[in-house]
């Protein structure tokens, strides 16, 4: 494959799209891959010939040409959310995936892909919803704590933790041009915030808060300078 799409919706921006997508109708099914015991799969991200995506207790590498398995790696069961994954040219690279159903186990872990050793785990205040996006060298992942931590790829060291003004995160924040866009909700007041987050520091450089329009936001879309959502009053702005 020449393009990756190594997050949900292809790239840290959600844009959801790639140049060359050379797909012409009629489409057909070519494979079919379902693990033993642990059928349910998030959607996958793939770079190169490796694709992966979570089950409820497993992480699943798999040949995108052909559906075969080429590895699975134990997870503490939780959400099905679609990882992040950062793959060199080489084979090298890292893949990045949320854990856990409970405050006592949710955890962000990064995988070595190459031997599917855990590169670092860290603990999250509160189980994670929506999908971790690499950026700038950096994992960015949101909380039902409401908090967005940005924590260094490389090291697994904390840079940052962001707490939202309203209610949790049940979406994947979006990166783009030094910024972390970030959706929470407050479910008892009825409100929503889309929060503009610094990349470096942690903190908020705007935010709009809505009334009326919490339940089920979308996630965050940056492109052409403006960031896209979908609020729960089906509306998108």
């Amino acid at each position: 494959m020449s393009e990756s799409w190594a997050s949900i919706q292809g790239d840290p921006s959600h844009t959801g799209a790639i140049a060359d997508p050379r797909l012409e109708p009629p489409l057909r099914r070519l494979w079919r891959v379902a693990p033993s015991g642990d059928a349910t799969l998030s959607g996958a991200v793939v770079s190169g010939d490796l694709a992966v995506a979570t089950a409820p207790s497993k992480v699943v590498g798999f040949d995108p040409t052909s559906g075969e398995i080429l590895w699975m790696a134990d997870r503490a069961r939780g959400p099905v959310d679609p990882p992040a994954l950062e793959e060199s040219s080489g084979g090298e690279g890292v893949v990045v995936f949320t854990e856990g159903s409970q405050p006592e186990n949710s955890a962000l872990v990064a995988l070595d892909v190459s031997d599917q050793t855990r590169r670092w785990r860290v603990e999250l205040p509160r189980p994670a919803r929506g999908a971790p996006a690499i950026a700038e060298g950096s994992v960015f992942v949101g909380t039902q704590a409401g908090s967005v931590e940005a924590i260094d790829l490389a090291s697994g060291e904390v840079d940052w933790t962001f707490q939202a003004a309203a209610g949790r995160i049940d979406t994947a924040p979006a990166v783009a041009g030094g910024l972390v866009y970030a959706v929470s909700e407050d479910l008892a007041a009825g409100t929503a915030r889309l929060s503009a987050i610094d990349v470096s520091t942690g903190e908020e450089t705007w935010g709009i808060t809505r009334q009326g329009v919490s339940v089920r936001v979308s996630a965050p879309l940056v492109g052409e300078g403006r960031v896209f959502v979908g609020f729960g009053d089906a509306f998108v702005r």
